[in-house]
């Protein structure tokens, strides 16, 4: 068959010992034509599968269950060239033979996600309903064996959230409701899933809020009074947001993915506090040490993506860096009726009043294949040395800046007054070695559909890049010493230093 021709022998996997954890977008495979077998899963440990859905009743908590968002992209489509008297179709047949070919690899339903998380505050909340789901996730499980586990992608416990003036596909996503007990009673929903399914893998993706997170998740160190539970208990890793701490909301430049901060007050991600400046260090730091979880269970977040900024102003705060903490307003929600003021057009953005501002590194980097993108894109650096901007992007005005105190990359073209940040070979890089240096479990990427295509000169690089900085750290070394008596000499400690 054509499908299992696509995906040719197994692979081993890593040979690295870090988890890398990419998510996958069940809408991939429409306008970004980016389908499962398209996925380098011999760099990858997990795949996350983005997202299901729930369903829930007050009056009839027991008939709690989980949904598909798209039935056709998840069960019916032929893509894959799936023959329709076979007993499964669209991507769950073609995660089935992705699994073939890449035993090594754990496949993970992530349940939730922006849009579709109103429902677990109740369901948490009622044991009821949270045996019901359970159930139901063990029995998808039966059904699907090639899926090993679920994650719960709730955004996000007691803050946060969608706020109910956000439109997708022109209906208004319902703001995201919260109750008191949020980040109790997602542990409680955790332990009824590993009851029901104590065999298979059960994460949560936890936020960015660096203010908050320590009262959102509970860990072994800020457990409530009288809980002998926390995430940890039942989770076998948790991921981060390690992303949109900035972006076109602060109407100002600033960074998606700081590894660390700025120390610079016109950043808007900046805080006099220096425990609550907005970057990935601080996140990490108060995951370990105000929430306690173990650095080999806590997986930081990767982003293959940026934002593109416009009307940026001329302040210029920080000398050497044009563009950077200066004003960008978004346009006005009057000037197109829309409910909120709107960023620029990002790679995928289609529809009036719902634009991102996302640029994605297969845009930034390549002509992404054979997608169908519905604006004009931003080629704009060279598909064989991503590293540099192409001729034509010079010549038009851009300028590249990295930023060695953030270790981030960005774009800024004075003539058009835009400022694009992103990430790119090197801030991967940077972001793997800071992972590496506090021991964490591994990356998780969000999104593999992102990176450059496999028509690009150089296709996976995002994610070759992790693989490559992942392989390139030391392997252990245990040293055993004996007396003369051939006898174990304890308490005898050696670290050995390349030079």
């Amino acid at each position: 068959m054509f499908s299992l021709f696509l995906f040719s022998q197994p692979t081993t996997g890593p040979t690295h010992s870090k988890m890398v954890v990419g998510y996958y977008a069940q809408w991939a495979i429409y306008a970004r034509d980016y389908n499962v077998w398209d996925i380098d899963a011999s760099k990858l440990t997990h795949l996350m599968y983005a997202f299901f859905g729930t369903e829930y009743n007050a009056l009839h908590p027991e008939e709690t269950k989980l949904y598909s968002l798209d039935p056709y992209a998840d069960f019916q489509h032929n893509e894959g060239n799936h023959h329709y008297s076979e007993p499964y179709m669209g991507n769950f047949a073609d995660l089935r033979d992705l699994k073939l070919a890449n035993p090594h690899l754990k496949i993970i339903i992530s349940v939730g996600g922006w849009t579709k998380s109103q429902f677990l505050p109740a369901i948490a909340e009622n044991p009821i309903a949270r045996d019901a789901l359970a159930a139901d996730m063990a029995n998808m499980i039966v059904k699907y064996p090639w899926i090993d586990g679920f994650d719960i992608d709730w955004e996000f416990p007691l803050y946060g959230g969608t706020d109910g003036n956000e439109k997708l596909n022109g209906n208004v996503i319902p703001a995201q409701p919260h109750t008191t007990n949020d980040h109790k009673n997602l542990v409680y929903l955790l332990k009824a899933m590993k009851l029901a399914m104590p065999t298979k893998s059960i994460s949560i993706a936890a936020g960015n809020n660096v203010a908050k997170a320590s009262e959102q998740f509970i860990g072994p160190a800020n457990r409530p009074a009288g809980m002998t539970e926390d995430l940890t208990t039942y989770c076998d890793f948790i991921t981060c947001f390690g992303y949109d701490f900035g972006g076109n909301w602060n109407d100002k430049t600033c960074y998606n993915a700081p590894l660390h901060g700025s120390g610079n007050v016109n950043d808007p991600l900046h805080s006099a506090d220096p425990k609550l400046v907005q970057s990935l260090e601080n996140l990490v730091n108060i995951y370990l040490n105000d929430v306690g979880i173990p650095s080999n269970m806590f997986v930081m977040g990767l982003p293959f993506y940026g934002k593109i900024f416009e009307n940026v102003g001329t302040q210029n705060p920080v000398p050497g860096f044009p563009g950077l903490f200066n004003t960008a307003p978004r346009e006005p929600a009057i000037v197109k009726g829309c409910g909120l003021p709107q960023p620029p057009k990002g790679t995928w953005d289609a529809i009036d009043c719902e634009s991102s501002g996302s640029v994605e590194f297969c845009d930034l980097a390549g002509d992404l294949g054979g997608s169908t993108i519905p604006t004009a894109g931003r080629h704009l650096l060279d598909p064989d040395n991503p590293s540099q901007l192409k001729a034509s992007s010079i010549a038009a005005g851009w300028v590249k800046y990295w930023d060695d105190t953030a270790k981030v990359p960005y774009l800024y073209n004075a003539t058009l007054h835009q400022f694009l940040m992103y990430d790119d070979e090197q801030s991967i890089d940077e972001k793997v070695k800071f992972i590496l240096s506090k021991n964490l479990g591994g990356g998780m990427i969000w999104e593999l559909s992102q990176d450059s295509r496999s028509t690009d000169p150089l296709p996976n690089r995002l994610l070759t890049q992790v693989n490559n900085s992942f392989s390139a750290m030391p392997s252990d070394i245990t040293a055993i010493f004996k007396d003369a008596s051939n006898a174990f000499i304890p308490g005898v400690a050696v670290t050995l230093t390349k030079l």
